[in-house]
């Protein structure tokens, strides 16, 4: 899914149910933040998980919460990874969860890069399974605007 529509989509949600969007967000990330998140780390985060951040910021989205970059925010994404870094291929970022203890992120590969698509990690059986969300724009439309939950 393309920005404009995926913006589009967040607008008319707003429209239509304003309090999905009254609860706590996380400041947006400029591109230095970004910047210095992806030389600490060193990995690559995915464009458009990028340009949500330095959009909307992150935590609640709707029926959904997505990790910041914010430190001092509500879902800062250092926090909800801490038994991860260092991130290495094969692992993945985790930038969302559905409150019942499974993770939803972006695998990393051999080259640091992080995928669009995202994966889901099960609290049950600690498996990593790859999901119908080919980026954050479709994740978030169907999670936080559309309130589905993983087919």
């Amino acid at each position: 899914m393309e920005f404009e529509e995926f913006r589009k989509r967040v607008e008319t949600k707003k429209r239509t149910d304003p309090h999905l969007f009254c609860l706590e967000n996380d400041t947006i990330a400029g591109p230095e933040q970004i910047a210095a998140f992806e030389e600490t780390h060193r990995i690559r985060l995915p464009e458009k998980y990028k340009q949500f951040l330095s959009t909307y910021g992150g935590g609640y989205f709707g029926y959904a919460n997505i990790y910041s970059l914010d430190p001092k925010g509500v879902f800062p994404v250092t926090n909800e990874n801490r038994f991860q870094f260092p991130l290495t291929p094969g692992k993945c970022l985790y930038v969302s969860d559905n409150g019942c203890g499974d993770l939803y992120g972006f695998r990393i590969d051999p080259k640091g890069r992080c995928s669009e698509r995202l994966f889901y990690r099960d609290h049950e059986d600690g498996a990593i399974y790859e999901t119908e969300y080919t980026d954050t724009f479709e994740y978030l439309v169907a999670v936080g605007i559309e309130n589905r939950s993983l087919s």
